[in-house]
């Protein structure tokens, strides 16, 4: 994340930043809630869509004659024995009676087999109607359409009577049926919008008590995090950099802090921080002063600080023991050579690295010291024997003084 953007949410509190997250659901939910309580409204029962649906079916059905109600199967029956003009008309007038029998007896079995039908329509429907429909064909079929094919008149009037009969039982049965399934619909229609708004209440309260949970989790959620951080999340931000930079001057306020609390944590790790410090800085005054016994406390820091301070001091020795052994052997040397050994020299193969180079060279400059000497009294010795054309060789720098006093 940017630094613009990281100073832009560092300027508001934790509870600011979940305020604003529980606001983006909040009106994201309500937008949802909008949207479903439109299609609900549009969709339901007796809403717009729902209306123009029933609005093409009742206009076929106004259109049309229904299949199930033979009142147009009567009307043909009528026309057939109202003495049709021509053979030709007679025979079309057959053909479509036997195609409405049909349609009816498909649209009959269709029904029969809707399970889901109140009992009381099912009777009227499927039994009552069916039997004086069954009738009125049965007439049809075996008076007046022979009778029609023969031309015979007073037989199809004949036929005629009781089929009309059979028709008005019919359509009595009939009417009843609509009647019944009206206010069957009328109960399904009722239940359908009682169920939707049903559900639109349970949606209003389930959205509310979600909001209301929501919130409520959010204060807990930031209460909780505030508490586990004993400080706002921005403020322990600016106070990690701090001491990120060495910062150790930081002071942290852990009054009333719950012990496991970050603040309470933060104020341990500085004050180890300290600790380290200050025996980082008792070690440098002690090595400026050559106080070089002097070594920090490990035991008084915990973890990987202990072993921190711990590499310190072992790095010292590591450095200082050598030392003190190479200055403990200097003066060893230089004691036996006031005794009068002067051929006693530093064992250069017991030190390591620069320390054996500065015991090589420490040698080196003791052994030159004793052959100048040696040379000196050697000439001094031929000088004792009578010889004062002895050679010395002539010494380099101050040393020239020797060859000089000879």
């Amino acid at each position: 994340m940017s630094s613009t953007a990281n100073s832009y949410f560092g300027r508001f509190s934790l509870l600011f930043h979940f305020g604003i997250l529980v606001a983006v659901l909040a009106g994201s939910f309500g937008v949802y809630g909008l949207f479903s309580y439109r299609a609900l409204n549009e969709l339901q029962v007796n809403g717009p869509v729902y209306d123009k649906v029933v609005q093409g079916k009742d206009l076929v059905a106004d259109i049309l004659p229904p299949p199930e109600f033979i009142i147009e199967s009567y009307l043909t029956a009528m026309q057939l024995g109202g003495q049709p003009a021509s053979a030709e008309e007679r025979s079309g007038l057959i053909d479509r009676l036997s195609q409405l029998k049909k349609e009816y007896e498909s649209r009959h079995a269709f029904w029969t087999q809707q399970a889901d039908l109140p009992s009381d329509v099912q009777d009227l429907l499927l039994n009552k109607a069916d039997v004086h429909a069954q009738r009125f064909y049965e007439l049809a079929f075996s008076q007046l359409i022979p009778a029609a094919r023969r031309g015979d008149v007073a037989a199809m009037q004949a036929a005629i009577r009781p089929m009309a009969d059979e028709f008005a039982q019919h359509r009595t049965y009939i009417d009843q049926t609509v009647n019944k399934a009206n206010d069957a619909n009328a109960k399904v229609e009722a239940y359908a919008q009682g169920r939707i708004d049903t559900t639109e209440s349970t949606l209003a309260i389930i959205f509310s008590v979600a909001m209301l949970l929501g919130l409520a989790y959010v204060f807990w959620l930031t209460h909780s995090i505030r508490k586990a951080l004993g400080m706002e999340i921005t403020e322990a931000a600016a106070i990690s950099r701090r001491i990120a930079d060495g910062d150790l001057s930081v002071e942290l306020d852990v009054r009333g802090k719950p012990a496991d609390s970050m603040v309470v944590a933060m104020q341990s790790m500085l004050t180890s921080l300290r600790n380290m410090a200050a025996d980082t800085q008792t070690l440098a005054a002690a090595a400026k002063e050559l106080k070089l016994d002097v070594r920090a406390d490990a035991s008084r820091h915990h973890g990987d600080y202990g072993r921190i301070v711990q590499g310190v001091n072992q790095t010292l020795d590591a450095f200082i023991l050598p030392l003190k052994g190479l200055i403990d052997d200097m003066h060893r040397m230089s004691s036996e050579h006031d005794k009068g050994d002067i051929d006693v020299m530093l064992n250069a193969q017991q030190y390591q690295g620069e320390f054996r180079t500065v015991a090589q060279s420490v040698n080196e400059m003791v052994a030159g010291h004793i052959a100048v000497k040696k040379k000196a009294m050697a000439c001094v010795k031929e000088f004792g024997e009578g010889n004062f054309d002895a050679p010395l060789e002539r010494f380099p720098g101050k040393k020239a003084f020797i060859n000089e006093t000879i």
